[in-house]
């Protein structure tokens, strides 16, 4: 169903029917959820198309930092790790909604580039920021830990034999983890 819903989303996209009136701002999170389809189907030159035609129609106060975090997930997509660091590098999280995304794309690029210390540290850092943070809800804040605790795993495997080796009862017990986020991509780094 999810080609299906993409072919809808273009359809809407190209006919502006995200915004009620041409001078009205797009919000954010049907930016972000149109975007995010686009790169779960590996769409990555209709997902350029859209960050370049429609992220200069997010509020001013936002659209650069989702510019920027866009391009970040769509070279972290194609594998090009560097160039999705140095986008990511410049986005000020003005928006809070974006704070746990870019503390999620920032652990995957650091495991993906064998940055095992900054990982650590990041990881310290983020739990913190969930723990104590009282604007993030409850159930959203569970699944990021569990996702905080399945990559702790394969970092530590991955910091002690160069490859991510873990045993069985770990991959079946991330196989059955629902609502988990980069489930896919933490299955990959266990395969």
């Amino acid at each position: 169903y999810l080609g299906i819903f993409f072919e809808v989303i273009k359809n809407a996209v190209s006919m502006d029917l995200y915004t009620s009136y041409t001078a009205q701002y797009m919000d954010v999170t049907n930016f972000l959820v149109i975007f995010q389809t686009a790169i779960q189907l590996k769409e990555y030159d209709w997902a350029a198309s859209f960050i370049r035609q429609y992220g200069d129609r997010i509020s001013p106060e936002y659209s650069e930092d989702i510019i920027n975090y866009a391009f970040s997930e769509l070279f972290f997509s194609k594998k090009q790790y560097e160039h999705s660091l140095s986008s990511l590098s410049k986005v000020r999280l003005k928006l809070f909604r974006l704070k746990i995304p870019v503390k999620n794309l920032e652990l995957r690029l650091y495991y993906e580039l064998n940055y095992i210390e900054e990982a650590y540290s990041l990881i310290d850092s983020f739990i913190h920021f969930l723990t104590s943070n009282k604007k993030i809800r409850n159930d959203e804040r569970k699944n990021h830990m569990k996702f905080v605790e399945f990559y702790r795993e394969i970092l530590k495997a991955k910091a002690a034999s160069g490859k991510t080796r873990t045993n069985k009862d770990f991959k079946k017990e991330l196989l059955a983890a629902s609502l988990l986020p980069h489930k896919a991509w933490l299955v990959e780094k266990t395969a």
